[in-house]
């Protein structure tokens, strides 16, 4: 699976490269979802800056966020910080910041890791550590 993730400071931090699908990401979201080192609310780093092929559109949008949908209370009111820094992957992340907001999260489309970070509160140097998690 092209998505991997690890648990920094209650944050789940979800790096992404090569191909990555919309059961790609509904994989990973599925395997931290109940993970018990995640913080209350809930908050993620999303970072697709080395994908390659990005086969979610608005379509994919709408299926994540059914999914997110589908796993109750355990996102509402969380952040999440979307990290691309290509054009086609920057774009799908603006769609996914008007559709956070039927499932209560405060999802934002970032070009940059470091605003990213700063944004969810979380040490840049934190993301290169930190304890792994499945996946």
């Amino acid at each position: 699976m092209p998505i991997e993730y690890k648990i920094v400071s209650g944050v789940a931090v979800a790096r992404c490269w090569g191909d990555v699908s919309i059961d790609d990401i509904k994989r990973v979201i599925g395997d931290y979802v109940d993970d018990p080192r995640l913080s209350k609310p809930h908050r993620e780093l999303f970072d697709l800056r080395d994908v390659g092929s990005f086969s979610i559109g608005y379509d994919g949008v709408q299926d994540v966020t059914e999914f997110v949908k589908s796993t109750g209370e355990r996102f509402s009111r969380g952040k999440v910080a979307y990290v691309a820094s290509r054009d086609m992957p920057y774009g799908i992340g603006r769609i996914f910041e008007v559709f956070a907001e039927s499932v209560d999260i405060e999802l934002k489309a970032f070009r940059n890791l470091g605003d990213a970070c700063d944004w969810l509160g979380l040490p840049l140097d934190a993301v290169e550590g930190g304890d792994r998690g499945g996946g």
